[in-house]
C-alpha cells in the first residue's frame, strides 16, 4: 500500500535529482569556458582601455550584471536546460572593444550532455553529445570557427538594388 511517506520520499528523490541535472549543466559549463578560453592562448585575461579600465578578452554576464569568466548561478530549466552568451573580444584595440556574441545551449538528452550552438536560423543549429573534455575542446574548435564565419560575413560597401 502506498502511504503519504512514499509520496515524500519520492518527491525529495526527485528535488535531489534535479539538483543533480542543475549542477551536472552549471559545472559543464563552467568547464567549457575555461576550457574555451584556455584554447585561445590570449596575450593576457584583460586588456586595458582607452578610459584605462580592464576589459576581459572572454566573458559571460551573471544575473547580477557582472563580468566573469563563470557562472556563480544560471536560470537551468528542467527540460531545456539553459541558454547563455558567450562574449569573445576580437579587436581589442581603442576605442571599444569588439565582442562577439555566441548563443549556447546546454541540456541533457537521454541521460548525456548535449552542446548546441545556436545559430541566427533555427536550422543552422549544431548539436554535440559531450561524453568527456575532449568533447568540450572540439565544441570550443566550433565556436571558434563561428567567430572566423561572423567576422568573415561582415559587409563591405554598399548592396546594389538586385541584390536586396
Amino acid at each position: 500500500m502506498i502511504t503519504f511517506k512514499d509520496f515524500k520520499n519520492k518527491r525529495a528523490e526527485l528535488k535531489g535529482n534535479r539538483h543533480q541535472y542543475k549542477e551536472l549543466i552549471l559545472t559543464s559549463i563552467n568547464n567549457f569556458i575555461v576550457i574555451y578560453i584556455n584554447s585561445l592562448e590570449l596575450p593576457a585575461e584583460s586588456f586595458q582601455t582607452e578610459s584605462h579600465t580592464h576589459h576581459p578578452y572572454v566573458y559571460v554576464i551573471n544575473k547580477n550584471g557582472s563580468w566573469g569568466h563563470s557562472f556563480d548561478s544560471l536560470t537551468i530549466d528542467k527540460v531545456d536546460g539553459a541558454t547563455f552568451e558567450l562574449y569573445t573580444v576580437i579587436d581589442d584595440e581603442p576605442p571599444l572593444p569588439r565582442p562577439v556574441v555566441t548563443r549556447i545551449n546546454v541540456h541533457v538528452m537521454d541521460g548525456k550532455l548535449v552542446y548546441v550552438l545556436l545559430a541566427d536560423n533555427q536550422n543552422n543549429n549544431v548539436s554535440v553529445t559531450i561524453h568527456n573534455s575532449d568533447d568540450l575542446k572540439a565544441f570550443s574548435e566550433m565556436v571558434k570557427q563561428s567567430i572566423i564565419l561572423k567576422i568573415e560575413s561582415e559587409p563591405l560597401g554598399k548592396k546594389t538594388k538586385a541584390d536586396e
